[in-house]
């Protein structure tokens, strides 16, 4: 791939383009976009412009091939360099690719650390403003049962739920608040660098070694975030859910929300990823089951209305925490009472925790898919994924296309 600017790019005396092994043009930078049939935009880069549209060169191949041939004669240092290297080269093994695009994402992080601090910031922000808020959350649970027969018949069923329980929207706040700087924080993982990936790709790379190695390099964007946000909230606030499993569910609603960062960073335009980000994340505390409650849902909707709310990652969050939570009063109150109103089980943590974990695997399996399937430029329309992205956009309504990426397909 070419990473260069304008001024330093055209300072080159030749620059050749290749694609698939074939030689698409070899000469001058400046006169190379004079073979492409397409302007060149005023804000694009010119090497980024050449590489994305490298089959829409109309070059011929033998004057180019003899004017890189008049070329190496008239350098035969380079012309036995050159097959030195052709004759050594070798695609390296999947793990030695997956630590290298791994150790590359690392630096890439290190080059811009201040967006990682930035984000890192703004958990603590939200951690600080909501531990503020909730800082008198106790939890009060029903009255006791001699008290409660003296309550009248047509409020008997308010008398049997706790008296002071702000947990579930404490909860569903702070699902909120990790799930919007963890997308925001993820877009750019592979939205940023689709062309370079395509590059790579068609150069023999491994897809799978360079999606595996962005995963394992996002290590500390899964923890420290959560972490912060854990000790913060937990310092304000003081819980009665231990500090693990807060830590632990928060964790893994980082692991989701970046997956779905990446999903909606690959498959939407990246003028409007951010806000395609939001709208997913109050989609899923609208679907938490808090409000509307699961209960409700499954008496207007039937059996699939609890479904709905399954691919939620907020519906399995706010039930681990409120759980873990209200678990620790259950040898002063009753608490059934208040679980049923949310549909909750008492011994549900460990799922929670599980499904999260397995949401995370999924939105990054769909990830996966997404960035071998949208924006597919000279690769044809032979593979599967691409057809049925293909008919997926055909069928799209026109209000919708400007949002979703385009498959790009080479005339050649």
């Amino acid at each position: 791939g070419i990473n260069a600017e304008y001024g330093v790019f055209v300072q080159f005396d030749d620059v050749m383009f290749l694609s698939r092994g074939e030689l698409k043009y070899f000469g001058s930078p400046r006169a190379a976009t004079t073979y492409i049939d397409k302007p060149l935009p005023s804000d694009t880069n010119m090497a980024d412009f050449l590489m994305e549209n490298i089959d829409r060169f109309q070059w011929n191949p033998q004057t180019a091939s003899n004017q890189l041939n008049d070329y190496l004669s008239s350098n035969p240092a380079v012309s036995q360099q050159t097959l030195r290297s052709d004759l050594e080269r070798q695609t390296p093994r999947f793990v030695d690719q997956m630590m290298l695009f791994t150790r590359r994402a690392f630096l890439q992080q290190k080059c811009n650390l201040r967006e990682f601090y930035v984000n890192n910031i703004l958990v603590v922000i939200a951690a600080a403003l909501l531990g503020f808020s909730f800082r008198e959350g106790a939890y009060l649970g029903p009255v006791n049962h001699l008290e409660s027969q003296n309550c009248p018949g047509f409020i008997m069923g308010e008398c049997l739920l706790p008296q002071k329980d702000n947990f579930a929207t404490q909860f569903m706040l702070t699902s909120m608040a990790i799930g919007l700087t963890a997308v925001a924080a993820s877009l750019n993982v592979f939205g940023g660098e689709k062309l370079v990936f395509w590059r790579e790709s068609s150069a023999g790379t491994s897809d799978s070694a360079y999606f595996l190695g962005k995963n394992m390099a996002s290590i500390f964007s899964i923890t420290i975030p959560p972490l912060l946000y854990t000790l913060i909230y937990y310092a304000l606030t003081h819980p009665a859910i231990p500090i693990g499993k807060m830590y632990c569910i928060l964790m893994a609603v980082q692991y989701v929300c970046i997956a779905l960062g990446y999903v909606i960073s690959i498959v939407c335009q990246q003028s409007v990823a951010l806000v395609a980000g939001v709208v997913v994340i109050f989609m899923s505390i609208i679907l938490s089951g808090f409000q509307p409650q699961l209960r409700d849902l499954r008496r207007e909707l039937g059996g699939w209305g609890p479904k709905l709310t399954w691919w939620s990652y907020a519906r399995w969050s706010m039930e681990g925490l409120y759980v873990a939570e209200v678990n620790q009063y259950h040898d002063i109150y009753d608490i059934n009472p208040g679980l049923e109103v949310l549909d909750y089980e008492s011994s549900a943590y460990p799922r929670c925790v599980s499904i999260l974990f397995a949401l995370g695997i999924v939105y990054r399996v769909v990830a996966w898919i997404s960035l071998k399937s949208v924006d597919r430029p000279q690769r044809g329309m032979n593979d599967p994924l691409t057809k049925l992205i293909i008919f997926i956009q055909k069928r799209s309504p026109k209000w919708l296309l400007p949002m979703v990426g385009t498959v790009k397909v080479s005339n050649q």
